[in-house]
């Protein structure tokens, strides 16, 4: 899956407008972060790109047997090219048949591969609640890092054209106009899910940490065997504390999306913030708000099984409503 955008630089639709997200509070949405977060503590909180988790699925591995093929076309029909004399036929269908393993090794490269390698694991946003600043990550090919006010993003719930998928995305507005355009947190089928991580947001940035007090945070950007192994079963729809039958039957299938996960991120930079975003940001001594990142993705959960089995009946009763 390449990198979740929405075209900037356009007047927002009166579909878009339908799913603004107001900036206030919803006594009815539980403000959660339903484990978008990177970093938490008294002066800012941090969350993924939805990519992030993406990288290395299906659609990847799909994309580079994609390339393989137009690339064994290529070898083939240009060996028979070279072999096949001076006969205009067989020379004008092997030039056709090259032509067409190019195309179709492109086509796949641009689909479902390009935003995959030798780009960055992640491109995070930060939400500073002291200097009320919201840092958007870019590579410098894009302008680099991206900062605005809190008071001039309007927020929306985005629904992808021919996807189930929602995101919360941010949009910096002229008008009806988008100039800039970023997405925060993870993708989700629910407007509901979108809704608690847009009230968690609010609620940090307005009222404070101790209004939303996450226990803990269960993603890392950090790349490991294991963080790969858990968040590839995870992409499946299976809990994080699935039977180990379950892992082994699907471990043919998940074994090579871990391979290739693992071969994208190794391509990839992390992403660090520049020296004068680190400065705005700040934290104080011993932050009692202040949450470590850990080894591996859903370790807190392996690490304390009565709140594993909270956060499990809590998706239960979400999945009821």
């Amino acid at each position: 899956m390449s990198f979740v955008r929405v075209k900037a630089n356009r007047t927002i639709t009166d579909d878009e407008k339908r799913n603004l997200l107001p900036k206030q509070r919803n006594e009815y949405v539980e403000p959660t972060d339903r484990g978008s977060l990177l970093q938490f503590n008294s002066t800012y909180t941090e969350y993924i790109d939805p990519a992030f988790i993406y990288r290395g699925s299906l659609g990847s591995l799909a994309g580079i047997f994609g390339m393989l093929i137009g690339l064994g076309m290529f070898g083939v029909f240009g060996y028979w090219m070279a072999t096949d004399g001076a006969d205009f036929v067989l020379q004008v269908i092997n030039l056709l048949a090259i032509a067409f393993g190019l195309a179709v090794f492109f086509m796949f490269f641009w689909l479902a591969v390009k935003n995959d390698f030798f780009t960055y694991t992640a491109y995070p946003v930060r939400f500073n609640r002291k200097n009320r600043k919201i840092y958007v990550f870019r590579p410098a090919k894009e302008g680099g890092v991206q900062v605005f006010s809190w008071d001039e993003v309007s927020f929306f719930i985005n629904k992808t054209k021919n996807h189930p998928h929602r995101h919360l995305i941010g949009h910096v507005m002229d008008g009806d106009f988008i100039k800039f355009s970023f997405v925060v947190g993870m993708a989700h089928v629910e407007d509901e899910v979108i809704k608690e991580i847009w009230e968690f947001i609010y609620r940090y940035m307005e009222e404070g940490p101790k209004k939303v007090n996450p226990k803990y945070i269960l993603l890392t950007i950090k790349p490991s065997w294991l963080s790969h192994y858990r968040l590839s079963f995870l992409r499946f729809g299976l809990p994080v504390g699935a039977f180990l039958i379950g892992q082994i039957i699907l471990l043919p299938l998940i074994g090579p999306l871990i391979a290739l996960r693992w071969l994208i991120l190794k391509t990839c930079k992390t992403p660090t913030w520049p020296d004068w975003v680190k400065q705005e940001c700040n934290t104080v001594e011993n932050d009692p708000y202040n949450l470590p990142e850990p080894a591996y993705i859903m370790q807190p959960l392996y690490d304390d099984p009565e709140h594993f089995a909270e956060v499990s009946q809590g998706i239960k009763n979400r999945r009821k409503r």
